[in-house]
């Protein structure tokens, strides 16, 4: 049993400092330093009449709080921060404070070299419309557009939803839908240009249409590298790319493409571009033509993890097709698509390696084996796993090539790698070998972290060397039991699981810490490099693991190297 010589975690809801304390040292501030002023919130309509007003009253560091209601007419559409760096924010969310733009301008325009200072936060902007850009114009200009819902907006141009030209604003968290570009062109839900080069990360892209390219999003031009990740891109439709249209390079990871229609690239369309795709789901798409799932015209597209599942083309390439491509698929599975998984209309093939191919495909590593998708709470193609409860263990289960935890990516939360994924019905994370195949974000139901340090991490023997281990419960729901052990493999060789082991109930959002100095002794064994493996695990027992509440198995590692000298 570890002894647990330290304090909990932090206690959840607790200030630092107080509000009266905070004022007080605001009004010290404003004494000592006259120009000091501390920000400000603002107030619609209760202060200001329309939100416009809101902003021109305001300075940087200043909020707008908007309250619940319908705000429509001039000073409520076609609002422009002019520069300053302050945030514009519902009080509830946006399902309760609403921008109705009438078709009679657009919701915000971003203009004035605003930064990612300039936010705008949980409201809900409709009816906008513009030549570019019918709910948010962002040109040179990269402001915060975080947890809006931006519906039914309209652009003849592009960027029915948000353009974005020369911009690079963080786009995050919001709900994008039933956009429409009227005139023949591109970007239904976003469209980036010349330059641009936004995060766009955990959004709902759904429903959005475009005559020509990207129904969900578009990007081209000189220097456009968008960084996309943990969105769920669904619904869209175009002429080319009904889910996305790449026309440059990029980086997409963790993303679902679900259910999107186009001639060409139902899912994902490539031209001229290498960007990297990597842990995406692509499923259920259709192409018209040619490309259900996917469709790379003159690109250097590399797919790592990546499933394509029951996409359709109506000529070739229901998974994938290809045209002049040089291109990678790496540890994927392709299963279930029609006509075929992958066509090759001219040039040469890609490289396949490591992948599940329904009718097999040369390359190292690959095989053609039903991978045996399973549903599980995060919708379709999981992977079957007698130890989440399924008969038969899928194939695709560790046949990878590489383990999980060295396959990383940029995600929504930034890098994160496989072993915090899941192929996993019951949400265990990816340990060992890497499976096949995309990997679900298993989301706040992964519960353990595990945390080891060991200072001084080297020393002539013998030597102390103080260990310190922490278990957190990531969890915001309930108490749960972490258990964790430590492994050892000696300088010299020898190996010792379970070395020291114990456990703890944790409060939520909290974590335990356990300390000891532990002693590196004169002996042969410890000279070079000792390495301590901590393996944190939540067992929380029955009744407690049963649904709301997650199940217990998630998995968490850390390490610590301490090296012995000989003396």
């Amino acid at each position: 049993m570890f002894l647990k010589t330290s304090r909990p975690g932090p206690v959840p809801g607790r200030t630092p400092v107080s509000t009266r304390n905070a004022l007080l040292t605001a009004a010290i501030l404003a004494l000592l330093f006259p120009g000091f002023l501390p920000a400000t919130v603002i107030h619609v309509p209760g202060e200001q009449p329309t939100i416009q007003a809101g902003i021109d009253a305001a300075v940087n560091g200043d909020t707008v709080l908007v309250a619940d209601g319908l705000y429509t007419g001039t000073g409520n559409r076609d609002l422009g921060f002019g520069g300053k760096a302050i945030i514009v924010q519902s009080e509830n969310g946006p399902s309760d404070c609403v921008i109705d733009c009438q078709s009679a301008g657009r919701g915000f325009l971003f203009q004035s070299g605003e930064g990612p200072d300039s936010v705008v936060r949980g409201v809900t902007v409709r009816n906008g419309t513009g030549t570019f850009g019918g709910g948010f114009y962002c040109a040179a200009s990269s402001p915060t557009i975080d947890d809006n819902v931006i519906s039914g907006n309209s652009a003849v141009n592009g960027g029915a939803g948000i353009y974005c030209n020369d911009a690079s604003p963080v786009i995050t968290g919001n709900v994008i839908t039933q956009n429409t570009v009227t005139g023949n062109n591109n970007g239904g839900g976003i469209s980036m240009t010349f330059g641009s080069s936004p995060l766009v990360a955990g959004n709902t892209i759904t429903l959005n249409s475009a005559p020509r390219y990207g129904g969900g999003l578009f990007w081209a031009g000189a220097g456009t590298c968008p960084v996309i990740t943990g969105n769920l891109v669904s619904g869209n439709s175009a002429g080319y790319g009904g889910g996305i249209y790449c026309w440059n390079d990029a980086t997409i990871t963790d993303c679902r493409l679900l259910s999107n229609d186009a001639d060409y690239g139902g899912g994902l369309y490539c031209n001229y571009s290498s960007p990297t795709v990597a842990n995406c789901l692509l499923a259920g798409n259709t192409a018209n033509v040619r490309g259900g799932g996917a469709y790379c015209d003159e690109s250097a597209a590399e797919m790592s993890h990546c499933t394509f599942a029951d996409n359709t083309a109506v000529v070739g390439g229901g998974g994938v097709a290809y045209e002049e491509s040089s291109a990678v698929i790496l540890r994927s599975i392709l299963w279930g698509n029609d006509p075929e998984q992958v066509a090759v209309v001219s040039g040469d093939p890609p490289s396949v390696t490591w992948t599940d191919i329904e009718g097999l495909w040369y390359g190292t590593g690959n095989m053609d084996s039903d991978p045996l998708f399973v549903t599980g709470p995060g919708g379709d193609c999981y992977l079957g796993q007698t130890a989440a409860g399924q008969l038969v263990d899928s194939p695709c289960v560790d046949g990878g090539n590489v383990p999980a935890a060295d396959v990383c990516f940029t995600a929504t939360a930034g890098i994160v790698c496989l072993h915090r994924r899941t192929t996993r019905t019951d949400l265990v994370t990816d340990q060992g070998l890497a499976d096949l195949g995309y990997h679900h974000d298993p989301g706040e139901l992964l519960t353990v972290q595990a945390d080891l340090t060991c200072l001084p991490a080297s020393g002539t023997v013998p030597f102390s060397t103080s260990m310190t281990v922490t278990l957190g419960n990531l969890f915001a729901g309930q108490v749960r039991r972490l258990a964790g052990r430590i492994d050892v493999e000696l300088g010299g060789g020898t190996s010792y699981i379970s070395w020291k082991a114990g456990y703890a109930n944790v409060a939520p959002e909290s974590s335990v810490v356990f300390a000891w100095n532990q002693n590196i002794p004169a002996l042969s064994p410890v000279i070079g490099s000792n390495e301590f493996t901590l393996r944190a695990e939540d067992i929380t027992p029955s009744p407690y693991n049963q649904p709301p509440y997650p199940a217990a198995g998630a998995l968490d590692t850390a390490g610590c190297t301490v090296v012995g000298l000989a003396p």
